[in-house]
């Protein structure tokens, strides 16, 4: 038997059991919960919080720039990469979306490569579904010891290794595959899908009424239907609100609420909001939940930084690893680029704070006014990529000396124009200045 026929039987728990519809179903969706529904991702993505967490998530992480730099000198890579051109079907922003809502359903997102060992040219990715990882002896072409059997279009099987497949996981337990909240969080799952199943019914059917007509006497069906009409020829519509109603022949009108048991359907639904959001990492206002307010502080600029220390970062940072390894030349060892989030514009909506980190960055003068230009997407202008400097301050050397710190003093010496004025200047080349002739 193949690598893929043991994987595929061994992820059934008893290996006698023939490989049917029903039982691959039951594996990967995990079969009904106590709820008595079954939770599967097609399910789980009609649940609007959970489509509004995914969504929130992907989107914003795919959305922030992931320059890629030289390791040594930090200077942004001036050629094309794999990750500003992926594939030929999907944009930048769209290849990473693809990738971080595959690993926030299912764990762990996947994207076979093309290319030599070491230098992937594009990468397409795959549904987890279609993947399964299986370990292996480790080896100096295998050093991560797994073969992963791959489901192709056509519905044959194929084996590939990490140098032919990228691999991105979040929070793994065994080292290899991801936690899937699809499979994890399944019983919080279905108590949220019920609710909905069950409000849809609920409304279906006609079961909510506003209020009831009354009367003690006895009226047959002709009288019922033309009081039912009349009644609802005053009421209904906008151009009757706010009128006054006149109810003769003994009739009275009684309004009915929600009963107990709308209200508990009601707050179940809520509840399942407050579920998710706790999965995601999310406060449940950004799933729409306004009623509750956010512990975050007030403002834009608490609640991103929350957001980004809270939930973002972790997901930022174990992308970047993986890129670095996976995609990018050379690998963990030997690659000479590397790709870091810039997170400084995620903030950008409040500009009052703004305008005061870039005034306090260029009067600090650790950013140049070029630079700030260049991160409002502006052209350079001439005479702006020298460093403002206070004049008030100053630098203390190491023996004590007290020196005006200048523009000019951080200008890196040109070793084609040395300062005559430097002491120093004359014992280059191991020339202390008193070497005297043969």
């Amino acid at each position: 038997m193949t690598v893929a026929g043991r994987a595929l039987r061994a992820n059934l728990n008893n290996p006698q059991v023939p490989l049917t519809s029903a039982n691959l179903v039951e594996w990967l969706t995990g079969g009904p919960v106590k709820a008595g529904v079954l939770v599967s991702e097609n399910r789980v993505w009609g649940l609007s919080a959970w489509f509004r967490g995914v969504t929130l998530l992907a989107s914003t992480m795919a959305a922030i720039p992931l320059p890629v730099r030289d390791r040594k000198t930090r200077k942004p890579v001036e050629i094309t990469t794999i990750l500003d051109d992926p594939n030929p079907r999907q944009t930048p922003f769209e290849f990473r979306q693809t990738l971080i809502a595959h690993a926030v359903n299912h764990g762990t997102a996947y994207a076979l490569k093309e290319g030599i060992p070491g230098y992937a040219r594009k990468a397409w990715p795959i549904h987890p579904s279609r993947v399964r990882p299986v370990e292996v002896a480790r080896t100096d072409y295998n050093p991560e010891g797994l073969v992963y059997i791959v489901l192709n279009p056509d519905g044959t099987y194929g084996e590939v290794t990490s140098s032919q497949l990228f691999r991105l996981p979040y929070m793994s337990l065994n080292g290899i595959t991801g936690v899937s909240p699809l499979q994890m969080m399944r019983e919080s799952f279905g108590v949220a899908i019920a609710a909905e199943d069950e409000a849809g019914r609920f409304y279906g059917q006609g079961s909510r009424i506003g209020g009831v007509l009354q009367t003690d006497n006895e009226l047959d069906e002709t009288v019922i239907a033309r009081t039912q009409a009349r009644w609802s020829q005053r009421t209904a519509g906008p151009a009757n609100a706010g009128k006054v109603v006149v109810l003769d022949s003994g009739l009275k009108f009684q309004q009915i609420g929600l009963s107990p048991a709308d209200a508990q359907l009601m707050e179940s639904r809520k509840f399942g909001v407050v579920e998710i959001s706790r999965i995601l990492g999310l406060p449940p206002h950004l799933l729409g939940d306004v009623e509750r307010s956010t512990s975050w502080g007030t403002g834009i600029e608490a609640q991103v930084n929350g957001l980004i220390r809270f939930t973002l970062r972790g997901w930022l940072t174990g992308m970047e690893q993986r890129f670095n390894w996976q995609l990018l030349p050379g690998g963990r060892k030997y690659g000479p680029w590397e790709c870091e989030h810039d997170l400084h514009n995620l903030g950008r909506g409040d500009l009052a704070a703004m305008a005061q980190w870039y005034h306090q960055a260029l009067t600090d003068g650790w950013l140049t006014r070029n630079e700030v230009r260049s991160d409002e997407g502006r052209e350079p202008i001439n005479g702006l990529d020298e460093p403002l400097v206070p004049s008030n301050l100053t630098l203390v050397l190491a023996n004590g000396e007290v020196q005006p710190l200048s523009a000019a003093a951080l200008k890196p010496a040109d070793p084609k124009n040395p300062d005559p004025n430097d002491p120093n200047e004359g014992a280059k080349d191991g020339n202390d200045g008193d070497a005297t002739e043969d």
